[in-house]
């Protein structure tokens, strides 16, 4: 720990990538418990004259952009060292509701994945407020655009490999199968995180920055336009490409996820005061 916390203090290549692996690794973890349950297709399921996956992703979306807003209070005022113990909480609740909806039977399952979502949202805040303030911190949260990029596809891929090999496992019940697979992974990352240093003075003097409270409340406020066109891929691929000649392959599916979240965000021309791509792309990654 000692040696570790040495090089963090003394090796500016060594802090970044540690930053940026604990941050992408972080993040990556939250999605398995908010993605997966999107590689079901819940046939037969209906609910109110809706097709039940439409209602399930609604319920999911609401707990999630709910969460967006608690977090405006939330994470701002929240204590450096309570941060750990509250994203650990946050998944762990997250879990829990997984598991509900799994045990729960249909129609009165859905209400779980909104408290699924309820608590995910506030995730990428406490991630951040271990990167932000520094003279590096763009690249470090580099980490985060990355998991945006990858992560969703790459999930509902191994969703798939996980359904090939317990098929006597239902689709209700996967969701919280992927969830404990990733949760000591995730509990990892957050010890990674959780070991890096704050800020030096020579930050704080070079990178006087906006509070936390108003940069959370601008990626929520700010870019509203940028979640509501990217929804629906994400929810819906899993369905259209089970229906096409390569339903079978799911590597397939993970690949080309993630060419098209590249070709979305490099082809995504800036926006006026925008500072750098990086920073755009940093603050659609809050919605997401």
């Amino acid at each position: 720990m000692n040696h570790i916390q040495r090089l963090l203090s003394t090796s500016k290549i060594f802090f970044i990538a540690w930053c940026m692996l604990a941050a992408f690794g972080t993040y990556f973890c939250m999605y398995a418990f908010r993605k997966p349950f999107n590689a079901g297709t819940y046939e037969g399921f209906t609910l109110w004259g809706m097709d039940y996956k439409a209602i399930l992703i609604i319920a999911q979306v609401l707990g999630y952009m709910t969460s967006k807003f608690i977090g405006i209070k939330v994470i701002s005022e929240l204590k450096a060292h309570k941060r750990k113990k509250l994203i650990i909480g946050l998944i762990l609740f997250a879990e829990s509701a997984l598991l509900l909806f799994g045990l729960v039977p249909h129609p009165y399952n859905f209400v779980f994945l909104f408290l699924n979502g309820l608590p995910l949202g506030m995730v990428w805040g406490i991630v951040f407020s271990y990167l932000e303030g520094r003279m590096f911190t763009e690249t470090l949260a580099m980490g985060l655009s990355i998991s945006l990029i990858i992560s969703s596809g790459f999930l509902k891929t191994i969703y798939f490999y996980v359904q090939a090999a317990l098929p006597l496992i239902s689709e209700f019940w996967m969701p919280a199968v992927i969830g404990i697979f990733f949760l000591p992974l995730f509990l990892l990352f957050v010890w990674m995180l959780s070991v890096i240093p704050a800020p030096s003075a020579e930050d704080i003097v070079a990178c006087p920055t906006v509070g936390l409270k108003e940069k959370y409340r601008q990626a929520i406020v700010g870019k509203p336009n940028a979640k509501s066109h990217r929804i629906p891929w994400s929810e819906i691929s899993t369905s259209n490409w089970r229906a096409g000649r390569h339903g079978r392959h799911p590597e397939v599916l993970r690949a080309v996820r993630g060419h098209l979240r590249v070709l979305f965000e490099t082809r995504s021309a800036p926006e006026p005061g925008d500072s750098a791509p990086v920073t755009r792309i940093q603050a659609v990654h809050g919605l997401e």
